[in-house]
């Protein structure tokens, strides 16, 4: 079975929206957000609507130029070794050697930093 959905994020959250986004969470299902706020905003809206959740580690790869993304990356790759370079198949496994026991990551990109990320580099 395969599910595939949408939901929009205004400023005021629908009734349900958080408590639907966290049972999506952990029914393991990946949600991911696309939004043309400022970084900032779409962050505590994140928090708000609980697509962010206390336990998380928020990477910031928001990015200047392609110099200062490579060293972010650089950094991301030196404090969570395997996760670049690599695909990563078991994310349980990942988890247990990369992060505290029952923490998770959420990862923060612009639009200009993915360009960088689609580059031939």
């Amino acid at each position: 079975m395969s599910y595939l959905g949408s939901t929009a994020i205004e400023d005021k959250l629908q009734f349900g929206v958080p408590e639907t986004i966290d049972m999506m969470i952990q029914a393991n299902i990946k949600v991911w957000v696309l939004t043309g706020d400022k970084q900032e905003t779409a962050i505590e809206i994140g928090k708000s609507c609980q697509l962010i959740q206390s336990d998380m580690k928020l990477e910031l790869l928001s990015s200047n130029s392609r110099d200062e993304f490579n060293e972010k990356l650089l950094q991301l790759s030196q404090d969570y070794p395997g996760i670049l370079g690599s695909k990563v198949t078991n994310i349980e496994k990942f988890r247990e050697e990369n992060l505290e026991k029952g923490s998770r990551m959420c990862l923060v990109i612009d639009g200009q930093t993915l360009a960088y990320v689609f580059e031939d580099q």
